[in-house]
């Protein structure tokens, strides 16, 4: 019988020393009878009777809504042995037992002799901390879904615009250098008229440019650029913007590495971060630009490897958190109206983010704030190769263009530009129409065709040319494009990209760029290549 009841009690001491859950029993004088393992973890090492309190441990249950501790009276077991029950409660628990604050839930209830008389009570622990953190990273993860989504949403938007609205831009462009170059030199008014239109249309470009940079569908020109070059190239026009109330340092890694990117846009994204700090800093400061290399392994956002990162730091006012979720949102600042679109930064990470990079903000309200530009790094030998500029470019010589876009204002100013030029041209409403074109016996020096089309695509249309035409040269015109197309552009010498709108100049060098030295007067490259040429 003893023995018996000594293996029920070691049993039930195993069962209760093993609960996950604490547990902690108290009689009705208050002193500790039972306290598990994890009631002595979350708790303290060592409990006695006297309120709750741990020697050593100075432990403080503290509720979340207010900032005081609970007193003796207060806690859960000393309700339940004056005989109230109580439901489950989040308290933070703080001691120097505790590494950091545990977040538990925990509840009480009296223990009753065969009289109802309390005997004692009984009080239960759940630590809450792994399942709270698990709960903050969802809802952080939801948030930036969310975030993720409405860009996406606005991006979407914003393309779908700025393509339609390129398309306008370029006929009003197209149209008014046609016009300005048939006006007699004695028309001056008219001529001024057509001058402002134009220079209206360019302003146009410019906004949809942003648009086409927010929404990742922008037409990039990457080349291998040198940072540190970059940002001593600017360095007067850094100076000139920032005024003579700020200090300009620069934090330039010598081995800093090479990086594939947009020159323009790069520029664009350093000014736009140096504006920014000079607004951050009205009385002034120090604005420091940094450079250097760095290993990224395990960020969510972007892929691992070596990237060349470019930081603008500086000793202003700062972003609060709320500004900080906020800051790449478009149309979001902080600036009093007129004093900015709210683009700024939300065009710098579409471009860093569609050239493979990402934007970092590390910011203290009082205390200032970094923003790094992560591009990834590309390794070459040799010396680094600028931007390339073609020289001026010479009129065609009778060359037959084959022109297709689905837009017919689009398509009909293309005709009107190129014959101006000095260009023959067929042209066709759409892929299908164009390939019986090219499957004729017409000669044709170059295919131009828009990249979006109904049915077949340009870039499909350009294949399948291809494959009849073998070598001929292909000039893509688009309001935006994908990163796949722009990746084949800069490894295929008969392939470029022109975005829309663009000029005459533009279009000319674009195509003597693909034509090269042809003079044939319209036999096209498939003819050449049969006669030996």
């Amino acid at each position: 019988m003893n023995s018996d009841i000594r293996y029920r009690s070691a049993l039930l001491d195993r069962v209760i020393e093993g609960m996950r859950d604490g547990l902690l029993i108290r009689d009705a004088a208050g002193q500790v009878l039972i306290a598990n393992s994890e009631a002595r973890r979350l708790l303290g090492p060592q409990l006695l009777a006297a309120g709750d309190t741990f020697p050593g441990a100075c432990v403080t249950l503290t509720p979340p809504e207010r900032e005081e501790p609970l007193s003796a009276e207060e806690l859960p077991s000393s309700l339940a042995l004056r005989g109230r029950s109580t439901e489950d409660r989040e308290l933070r628990v703080a001691g120097p037992h505790l590494e950091e604050p545990v977040v538990i839930s925990t509840s009480a209830q009296p223990l009753l002799d065969p009289s109802g008389s309390i005997e004692g009570c009984l009080v239960w622990f759940r630590d809450l901390t792994t399942q709270r953190r698990a709960e903050r990273a969802r809802h952080d993860a939801e948030t930036r879904l969310t975030q993720a989504q409405k860009m996406e949403a606005m991006g979407q938007l914003a393309g779908g615009i700025a393509h339609d609205f390129n398309n306008l831009l370029t006929v009003i462009v197209g149209s008014c250098e046609v016009l300005v170059e048939e006006l007699d030199e004695s028309e001056t008014f008219l001529r001024s008229v057509a001058e402002q239109i134009e220079a209206a249309a360019g302003r146009g470009a410019e906004l949809t440019h942003r648009l086409l940079a927010l929404s990742k569908r922008q037409t990039l020109k990457p080349t291998v650029l040198d940072v540190n070059e970059m940002v001593a190239s600017m360095s007067s026009l850094l100076r000139r913007a920032l005024g003579e109330t700020i200090v300009i340092r620069e934090e330039l890694d010598p081995a800093i590495g090479a990086t594939l990117a947009d020159v323009s846009n790069f520029e664009n994204a350093l000014l736009n971060l140096v504006i920014n700090a000079r607004d951050a800093m009205p009385e002034g400061g120090t604005l420091t630009i940094r450079t250097e290399n760095r290993l990224v392994r395990d960020r969510r956002d972007t892929e691992p490897g070596d990237y060349v990162v470019l930081a603008v730091s500086d000793t202003g006012t700062g972003m609060t958190e709320e500004v900080k979720a906020r800051a790449f949102e478009p149309f979001f600042s902080t600036k009093a109206s007129g004093r900015g679109s709210g683009l700024g930064l939300a065009t710098i990470h579409g471009f860093v983010s569609q050239s493979g990079g990402f934007v970092e903000i590390e910011s203290t309200p009082g205390q200032g704030t970094t923003i790094g530009i992560a591009m990834p790094r590309v390794y070459v030998s040799g010396a680094m190769d600028g931007v390339r500029e073609l020289a001026p470019a010479e009129r065609g010589r009778g060359q037959t263009i084959l022109v297709v876009e689905d837009d017919e204002y689009v398509r009909t100013t293309f005709v009107t530009i190129l014959e101006e030029l000095g260009y023959r041209t067929l042209s066709a409403p759409d892929a299908a129409a164009a390939m019986e074109l090219v499957g004729g016996g017409q000669a044709i020096s170059l295919l131009l065709t828009d990249v979006v089309m109904p049915g077949m695509s340009g870039w499909d249309l350009a294949k399948a040319a291809a494959e009849a035409r073998p070598g001929l040269p292909v000039l893509f015109t688009t309001g935006y494009t994908d990163n796949v197309l722009l990746r084949r552009a800069g490894l295929d010498d008969r392939i470029h990209v022109l975005a829309k709108p663009f000029k005459a100049q533009e279009l000319a060098k674009a195509i003597e760029g693909l034509l090269g030295g042809d003079r044939s007067g319209g036999r096209d490259t498939a003819t050449r290549h049969r006669e030996g040429d």
